[in-house]
């Protein structure tokens, strides 16, 4: 297994790649356990049922045409197309894309402290994904 460093994840919101103002990127992949107990089971018994995967961002924010503010905030309360690459470079078995659609039910366009830059953090809930290695 080879280990890597996470800094190198390619990050394209639509058609915006959106790398140079992602801090931070995590994708996790969860499947429901649906109980099928029967009355003659002597332990619980599951079966992997739906995914309920979701992508979550930390990025500086931009308020420039076609930037993070407007990419998101003119996706809110619809689905917008993303696509995560582990490592910058060619997609392969080693390095494999995701690509995925996500509802933007929720936009925070202002968060602001004193000495520090605007970032925004944000969860998005995934409703189609696909793994590709070429």
């Amino acid at each position: 297994m080879a280990i890597f460093m996470g800094n190198k994840v390619v990050v394209v919101a639509g058609t915006t790649t959106i790398t140079y103002h992602v801090s931070a990127v995590s994708l996790s992949r969860e499947v429901d356990a649906v109980e099928i107990t029967a009355m003659t089971d002597t332990v619980q018994n599951l079966i992997g049922g739906i995914e309920r995967p979701n992508v979550s961002l930390e990025m500086y924010n931009d308020f420039a045409t076609s930037s993070v503010n407007s990419v998101f905030e003119d996706a809110l309360g619809t689905k917008l197309a993303l696509q995560l690459i582990p490592v910058s470079g060619t997609v392969s078995s080693t390095n494999p894309r995701y690509s995925m659609s996500v509802l933007v039910a929720q936009w925070q366009p202002i968060n602001g402290v004193l000495d520090g830059p605007a970032t925004v953090s944000i969860t998005l809930p995934v409703t189609a994904i696909t793994k590709a290695t070429s």
